[in-house]
């Protein structure tokens, strides 16, 4: 058991270090850059990493520990908005994680894949308003929308996270799916042990 926990964490850190480095070199440039739909860009290339990582660690909280460590990276390791920017990839992994569901050998039903697609899409877009609106009381970040108007206005944004959400998560599977070669196969103790 021990040399199987040890695979699996070293997997969770490589995994863990690779989203931190897209998050501190891409997801920096993209914000100094002022690239519009930074976030959502950013969870559609972090979501097939996150499958790999329940595809490869098939135990429960596998995404939540990756997401988790490739937050507090981002948080030590500072640049643009660190606590902002942790906090989202935390709250991501999380709701990835749920949406993802019972652990099935590794094996991420369309489905599933679709689900945590979309809570993970939907949270950049609730985000904004979640911390800068309520946390920080507006200002800065973002006004809250004002009415029925600006309601009806943020459910749309939120609908169309949603669905793009679905369709990164569907993508994300059939890539994983695509480039599972037997190197990648799920770490597990049931494997009988080499002597």
């Amino acid at each position: 058991m021990g040399n199987y926990r040890w695979r699996w964490i070293t997997t969770l850190g490589i995994l863990a270090a690779l989203w931190a480095a897209i998050e501190l070199s891409l997801g920096t440039t993209l914000y100094l850059l002022r690239v519009p739909l930074r976030g959502e860009f950013l969870t559609v290339l972090t979501l097939p990493l996150m499958f790999a990582t329940r595809s490869l660690i098939p135990r429960r909280g596998s995404v939540l520990a990756v997401g988790l460590t490739a937050a507090v990276v981002r948080w030590l390791l500072g640049g643009a908005f660190a606590p902002q920017v942790s906090l989202a990839i935390a709250v991501e992994a999380l709701l990835v994680e749920l949406g993802l569901g019972p652990v099935n050998g590794g094996a991420i039903v369309r489905w599933r894949g679709a689900l945590a697609g979309a809570l993970g899409m939907g949270y950049t877009a609730a985000h904004p308003v979640l911390f800068w609106g309520l946390l920080l009381g507006g200002g800065k970040g973002i006004e809250l929308p004002v009415g029925i108007g600006g309601l009806l206005f943020f459910g749309a944004i939120l609908g169309l996270h949603l669905i793009g959400g679905a369709a990164a998560g569907i993508w994300a599977r059939t890539l994983l799916s695509r480039l599972t070669v037997p190197l990648m196969k799920p770490i597990s103790d049931d494997v009988e042990r080499p002597q």
